[in-house]
C-alpha cells in the first residue's frame, strides 16, 4: 500500500495543485486531473506553457492529452 502524488507547480516551484492516487497505479491516468488544475487561473495564464514530466508519462495517450489541453 502507498500513495502516489502528481504535483503541479509553476516555474518557481509554487504549488498549483496535487492529485492523489494509489501507489500501484500507472502515472498517465492521473495526468488529466492534475493538468486540469491549471484551469482555475483562466485568462491569467501565460501564452506559452511548458510541461516537464518523467518517462512514465511518455505514452502517445499522454502526448495527445497535452496537445488537446494546449500544453507543449
Amino acid at each position: 500500500m502507498g500513495q502516489k502524488r502528481s504535483v503541479l507547480t509553476e516555474g518557481h516551484e509554487l504549488l498549483i495543485g496535487v492529485e492523489l492516487a494509489g501507489a500501484n497505479r500507472h502515472d498517465s491516468p492521473i495526468l488529466c486531473p492534475t493538468l486540469e488544475k491549471v484551469a482555475r487561473f483562466g485568462s491569467y495564464l501565460p501564452e506559452y506553457i511548458r510541461v516537464d514530466m518523467d518517462a512514465g508519462y511518455g505514452s502517445g495517450v499522454s502526448r495527445e492529452l497535452l496537445t488537446e489541453l494546449g500544453f507543449d
